[in-house]
């Protein structure tokens, strides 16, 4: 049998790591191919197995197949999803992608309120992928595998976009991206890929050869939707300070010294340190309160008594 393999089907397959493959090879090298390859009868078609028939093929290691019955492509597609997700053991992305497929595949009315991505646009879409229409709008395919998958309807809808998004950004960074993504090691988390699929094309074409920052970019794109308008109200720019202070300040500084020290001569006080002199500043303060309360009580004016003392705080 000439078996053929379909770009678009294969392309649902999860891809595998080095470390599977090769484990996977000597496995049939050792044991041969115990499982069949599943083939869409009427038309040769591979739909499982694309990894065991590339390593078979290798080898010259012999298979068998079985066939299956579908009324259409949809159909088959729907039946690679659902075997695909109910294997173990797959990562959250390929979890959530085979399940966006489904929901773009089973989704009953075509013009559902489903807000997707729009991609390579000019970013018209949620970039956290949980819009209030696609929350809010009744979905009788969104209810049924949220069911079915136990997850919410708004989880469904997420990974439809998600799902969409990256096959979006597969045409342009091609089909290794998506298997990066769907494997885990990419680095980047699924609002990344839907905002990433918001971005315009040309921004995404000069990324296609240098995809080492495209989380960093996702980032800044999402803070920019966020945030579209630069505030109007920024601070004014801190004045640049001056090496050496002016020759003024500097000699009235010196004047301010000069008179401190007079004044604590006067009190008998002949350390200049920090301590010495805010210990004099203090007992002057607390004179100075005490003359002006006897004043006070002498039927002085009431504004004497309330002139602003000069700290130790002013003059330091």
């Amino acid at each position: 049998m000439d078996i053929i393999v379909d770009p678009e089907f294969e392309r649902l397959i999860p891809p595998l790591s080095e470390q599977e493959l090769r484990q996977l090879e000597c496995s049939l090298l050792d044991d041969g191919a115990l499982s069949p390859l599943a083939v869409w009868a009427s038309h040769n078609i591979l739909l499982d197995g694309h990894h065991r028939l590339r390593l078979c093929r290798l080898h010259g290691i012999p298979f068998t197949t079985t066939s299956l019955e579908f009324d259409s492509r949809d159909a088959a597609r729907l039946w690679i999803i659902g075997h695909q997700l109910g294997r173990r053991n797959l990562p959250p992305e390929q979890v959530a992608y085979y399940r966006g497929q489904q929901y773009g595949e089973q989704r009953s009315d075509p013009v559902e309120n489903l807000q997707k991505p729009q991609c390579f646009s000019k970013g018209h879409c949620d970039p956290s992928g949980d819009s209030q229409e696609a929350t809010e709008a009744p979905d009788a395919t969104a209810d049924r595998l949220a069911k079915k998958h136990r997850v919410s309807p708004s989880t469904i809808k997420r990974d439809a976009q998600f799902a969409e998004a990256l096959d979006a950004l597969a045409e342009l960074f091609g089909a290794e991206f998506r298997s990066d993504v769907l494997a885990g090691t990419s680095g980047l988390a699924k609002k990344d890929i839907v905002t990433l699929a918001q971005m315009p094309r040309e921004r995404l074409e000069a990324l296609s050869h240098d995809r080492g920052n495209l989380r960093e970019v996702a980032e800044l794109w999402r803070k920019r939707k966020q945030d579209p308008t630069p505030s109007t109200t920024e601070a004014p720019p801190a004045p640049v300070a001056d090496e050496e202070p002016p020759v003024s300040m500097a000699n009235e500084a010196r004047d301010y010294h000069g008179a401190l020290v007079n004044i604590l001569r006067v009190f008998g006080q002949k350390e200049e340190s920090l301590e010495g002199l805010r210990g004099q500043l203090e007992r002057i303060e607390a004179i100075v309160r005490e003359a002006l309360g006897e004043m006070a009580e002498d039927g002085e004016p009431e504004g004497v008594s309330e002139a602003p003392l000069i700290t130790d705080e002013d003059l330091l």
